[in-house]
């Protein structure tokens, strides 16, 4: 089986924009819609730094993303900017942490 090459920004983009892709901005629910397997909730998951990360894919290509970077480029549609990252205001909050009330920008040093 051939490797998959790594999803970009402008993937992620395209499906959001095309509605393939869902994203809840206050809950972070992740939702795909697709022909051959219908729509699914995408089930977020941890790494080892406690962040959550959802499965995105197109034809060829996939990976994992950040949820709270999804919601924000969900949001505000279009990746994050170079020398910025989306950080989490109250990485305690506990209903919701990946929402966009929860998110930032901000710039890196």
């Amino acid at each position: 089986m051939a490797k998959r090459e790594k999803i970009t920004d402008q993937d992620i983009l395209e499906r959001l924009e095309e509605g393939s892709l869902i994203v809840n901005p206050r809950t972070a629910r992740v939702v795909s819609i697709t022909a051959s397997r219908g729509e699914r909730e995408i089930r977020p998951d941890k790494d080892r730094r406690k962040f959550r990360f959802v499965r995105i894919t197109r034809p060829g290509r996939g990976g994992r993303v950040a949820l709270h970077v999804l919601v924000w480029m969900a949001v505000h549609k279009k990746p994050v900017p170079p020398g910025y990252e989306v950080y989490h205001v109250d990485f305690k909050q506990l209903v919701h942490p990946d929402g966009i009330n929860n998110l930032d920008l901000r710039k890196l040093d």
